[in-house]
């Protein structure tokens, strides 16, 4: 009588994914500096890459959403940066 073999759950890892995931988290700390929005793109092009190649899974999403917030953070920091340089000036 044989043993049945047992091979783990098959699993795809898509380093695009990830990546993505990582890139938004550092454009989100950086959007208090002014620097999500370059960070927060880059976020979101390789997370389609990633998406695209089959990977859709949660941490796609919260990537979305993490560079979605780098972005308008960033934004907003800026212009509220600008905003005050300009009211200095006068």
């Amino acid at each position: 009588m044989s043993t049945p073999s047992y091979s783990p759950a098959s699993t795809t890892r898509n380093g695009f994914v990830l990546a993505g995931f990582i890139v938004a988290l550092v454009g989100l700390l950086l959007s208090f500096f002014g620097g999500g929005v370059l960070l927060g793109i880059v976020a979101i092009v390789l997370l389609i890459v990633g998406v695209r190649r089959g990977s859709r899974s949660g941490m796609s999403t919260a990537g979305f959403v993490i560079a979605g917030v780098a972005i308008v953070l960033s934004i907003v920091v800026l212009g509220l940066g600008f905003a005050a340089g300009m009211a200095a000036q006068q």
